[in-house]
């Protein structure tokens, strides 16, 4: 966050205090508060490790598990910002501050860009040269290396921009259903938040039993947090894909 943002940050985590009910937690680093504690419903939850505690799910389960009768929002520091801003000037942000990088990126960047950049226009001039000279094949990802996509342009709400060159991404077949067979192996360990064992998980979105992912907790999930799946497991599912569809039926069975 640049220096003179901090101000739009703290004005919309007071406007999103008004509308909320309980408390509003903004989640952070272990560093300096991003904002002052009023004293009423905002609350300071640092967080630090490995990739899961950056994720909104891993803070949710942490602070306020989600119930089918108490539902949690989430909005990300950019969205924070901008809603700052229209409060204090009126003005409409569309943009968005990305990080570009990744292993095939010469340098790392960021940039402040609209919403649904063209992310090829983007890398231009970022790319990577190979040692006789010439540029490396690239595939360019909206999102980190664990969940961002093959994408032309940058998606709503990704603030990330990989440059990549491994051959294991797979371009066309990110949202593919279509799925193989499950291997189990030493990577699967921890490749969800919060402790979760991944393999029963798997089997029930692969499987579409909706009695067992609601039954493992994945109800209280996002796509994020099943991203680290689809990177490591030997089927090529999308978990993402997946756990979007059960939670979609799930949601319209409650209803």
């Amino acid at each position: 966050m640049l220096q003179e943002e901090f101000r739009w940050f703290a004005a919309g985590v007071d406007a999103i205090g008004l509308l909320a009910e309980e408390a509003v937690f903004v989640c952070q680093q272990a560093a300096q508060p991003l904002c002052n504690n009023n004293g009423r419903k905002l609350r300071i939850a640092r967080f630090s490790g490995a990739y899961c505690s950056a994720l909104s799910g891993t803070h949710v389960h942490a602070l306020r598990p989600q119930t089918g009768t108490n539902p949690v929002l989430t909005v990300d520091w950019q969205d924070t910002l901008a809603i700052g801003r229209l409060v204090n000037t009126g003005t409409v942000s569309w943009r968005r501050q990305v990080g570009i990088g990744g292993d095939n990126a010469g340098t790392r960047a960021v940039a402040t860009v609209p919403v649904g950049s063209d992310l090829k226009a983007l890398a231009t001039g970022l790319r990577k040269k190979s040692n006789f000279g010439s540029k490396r094949s690239m595939t360019v990802l909206s999102g980190d290396p664990v969940s961002g996509v093959p994408a032309a342009y940058l998606h709503r709400f990704d603030d990330v921009v990989t440059l990549t060159s491994k051959r294991d991404v797979d371009v066309s077949g990110r949202g593919n259903l279509r799925i193989n067979a499950i291997t189990p192996y030493g990577a699967l360990i921890d490749a969800l938040p919060f402790g979760q064992p991944a393999l029963p998980l798997m089997r029930a979105l692969t499987a579409h039993d909706l009695e067992t992912v609601e039954a493992l907790g994945a109800d209280k999930m996002l796509e994020a947090d099943v991203a680290q799946l689809s990177r490591v497991c030997t089927s090529g599912a999308d978990y993402g894909v997946l756990l979007r569809h059960a939670l979609d039926e799930l949601a319209e069975a409650r209803s």
